[in-house]
């Protein structure tokens, strides 16, 4: 495990579950971004998730009143200002207590992204047109409801299935009013619940409790789970990670996004320092790294270090690609490369 340096800061992701879910539905992308040195935040929806509180109380999802996607925003707003109390090394926690070792110095709050699956995919699309904070933003299929007006101007990728652009009028929507950087992937055999863990565990489910082949189908699609999961690894890491600020003086940098066509990475990974359960509705996940396998086309990142890849033709495109190890394409819709700095 590599030790962070003390006068290391690491970017910092915001996760905002779906609908009457839980803080843990997506652990499958939280360990790997957090392998990459992330410090990710997750967020449990209050009277939309099974939450317990440091005091013991507990709480239960909720009909009525029922959440939205703005009531998801909100908490998130509230969480950024603790990443911020954080960085500024306060511990937001009821009894304000010193920050556990490790964490003082460790979150870099100008290097901030956010994912959310669902309800909390379309949370992520409002917070970022309200919240500067919040750098790139990745949509594991969100249904844009309310429909977002706003154009947004830094990186975004939409991972649909349920809800693709060419039959949900809001998610059409709301792609015209991205400014910047954007990617639309889509996975072949994909439903709603693919780009998350469920695509993992209903199939271990269905041995135990004898479920058909039908009805498995109907919850995961035809979507291998094996595959669902390489894809989790592949794509969130890339679009999320924000450049670090210009060094006054220092040459610029610009990162560009994208992934190669038919290509397997193998990266080297770090394990970071991250937020205990010491606040409500905090949490920090920490894991080792698997290797990144590519599944879509585009341009590689030009992180410090490492040799750019070939590139493709900019512009809006919907084309087949190769996947991991070439197991049939997800469509891929892409823009120009962002520049991050």
């Amino acid at each position: 495990m590599r030790r962070r340096p003390v006068d290391e800061r690491l970017p910092v992701v915001v996760l905002s579950h779906g609908a009457h879910d839980h803080l843990a539905d997506t652990t499958i992308v939280v360990q790997e971004l957090a392998s990459h040195g992330f410090v990710v935040v997750t967020v449990d929806h209050t009277y939309d998730a099974f939450s317990e509180f440091p005091d013991g109380r507990l709480t239960v999802p909720l009909d009525v009143p029922a959440l939205g996607a703005r009531d998801f925003a909100t908490d998130i707003l509230f969480v950024l200002d603790r990443v911020d109390d954080l960085a500024a090394g306060r511990n937001p926690d009821a009894e304000h207590r010193p920050l556990p070792a490790g964490l003082l110095g460790a979150l870099d709050p100008r290097r901030v992204g956010m994912f959310g699956w669902s309800k909390g995919a379309t949370a992520t699309a409002l917070v970022m047109s309200e919240d500067p904070r919040v750098r790139a933003g990745l949509s594991p299929d969100g249904p844009m409801e309310p429909t977002v007006t706003t154009d947004l101007d830094r990186p975004f990728m939409l991972m649909t299935a349920a809800f693709p652009r060419a039959e949900e009028p809001s998610v059409a929507e709301f792609w015209s009013h991205l400014r910047g950087w954007r990617l639309n992937v889509q996975a072949d055999g994909a439903v709603h619940s693919s780009y998350g863990d469920y695509q993992v565990l209903i199939p271990q489910l269905a041995k135990a409790v004898g479920m058909s082949d039908e009805d498995l189908r109907s919850w995961i699609g035809t979507l291998a789970p094996a595959r669902a999961a390489r894809i989790q690894q592949a794509l969130p890491a890339r679009v999320l990670r924000p450049a670090p600020p210009a060094t006054p003086g220092a040459p610029a940098r610009r990162p560009e996004c994208g992934i190669p066509r038919g290509h397997v990475h193998s990266m080297k990974r770090r394990t970071a320092a991250l937020t205990p359960r010491d606040s409500p509705a905090l949490t920090g996940l920490c894991a080792v790294g698997s290797s990144f396998a590519a599944v879509s086309r585009g341009r590689a990142p030009r992180w410090p270090g490492r040799a750019r890849s070939r590139r493709a033709a900019d512009g809006d495109r919907h084309a087949p690609c190769a996947g991991a190890r070439g197991r049939g394409p997800p469509a891929v819709e892409r823009s120009p490369a962002p520049s991050l700095d």
